[in-house]
C-alpha cells in the first residue's frame, strides 16, 4: 500500500510485536522476581534481584523499580505480550462482528466498504450507547482501574495502576509503560485511519 498512515501505523504495531517476541534477550529479568532491597529505585539505578532458586543477582534497573522491587523496565517489555495479544483478540473479535453486522445491516455487496466498516468498529470499542474509545485505550483503562487481568500479571494497565500511588515520587512507574500504550494507541489510530481511506475511496472523499 501506498498510504503513509498505514506504513507508519503498521511498522509501529509491527516493532512493538517485534519487542514483545524479543523480550527475553532484550536485558529483561523474570518480571515477577523482586527484591526488597531494591525497592523504588530510579531510572538506571543499580540493585540486585533473587531468582526462585534464591541466588541473588546484580541488575541495572533501567527504568526503574517499584514498590515491590521488581523491575520496571522487564514489566513494560514482557507486558506488551499480554497487552497486545488481549488488544488484538478484541480487535479482531470486533472486526468479525463489525463485518457481519454492516453487510446485514445495508445489504452492501462492496466488501471494501463492508471491511472499512467494519475496522472502524474493530479500532473503536463502544463505551456506551454513544461514545466509542481505541480498543487499546479500553484495555488499559480497565488494566488502570484494577478491572481485567490478575495484578501480578504484567501488563501496562497494571503496572500504572500498582504505580499511580507513588506517582509524585516516583513517576517512572506509570511514564514508561504509560509511553508504550500511547504509542500503540497512535499506532492503532493511524493505521486504522489510513485502512479506512484505502479500502473506502468514498468516505476518503467525504472526511
Amino acid at each position: 500500500m501506498n498510504n503513509w498512515s498505514v506504513r507508519i501505523g503498521g511498522a509501529a504495531l509491527i516493532a512493538l510485536v517485534l519487542i514483545a517476541l524479543a523480550a527475553p534477550w532484550l536485558g529483561t529479568v523474570d518480571p515477577t522476581l523482586f527484591d526488597a532491597g531494591s525497592r523504588d529505585l530510579r531510572p538506571g539505578a543499580s540493585g540486585e534481584i533473587t531468582t526462585l532458586e534464591g541466588e541473588t543477582l546484580h541488575h541495572r534497573f533501567l527504568m526503574g523499580s517499584d514498590s515491590f522491587g521488581r523491575d520496571i523496565y522487564s514489566r513494560v517489555l514482557y507486558g506488551t505480550r499480554v497487552s497486545l495479544a488481549v488488544g488484538l483478540a478484541a480487535a479482531a473479535l470486533a472486526l468479525a462482528f463489525g463485518v457481519v453486522a454492516t453487510v446485514r445491516r445495508g445489504g452492501d455487496t462492496d466488501t471494501n466498504a463492508a471491511i472499512a466498516g467494519a475496522l472502524l468498529g474493530a479500532i473503536a470499542c463502544p463505551s456506551s450507547d454513544s461514545d466509542f474509545v481505541p480498543c487499546p485505550v479500553a484495555i488499559g483503562v480497565l488494566g488502570f482501574l484494577g478491572v481485567g487481568l490478575p495484578p501480578d500479571i504484567p501488563t501496562w494497565g497494571n503496572i500504572m495502576a500498582e504505580g499511580r500511588v507513588q506517582f509524585v515520587a516516583y513517576p517512572h512507574n506509570v511514564f514508561f509503560p504509560g509511553i508504550f500504550l500511547a504509542v500503540t494507541v497512535l499506532a492503532v489510530n493511524i493505521l486504522g485511519d489510513g485502512l479506512r481511506d484505502t479500502l473506502d475511496p468514498k468516505m476518503a472523499k467525504r472526511v
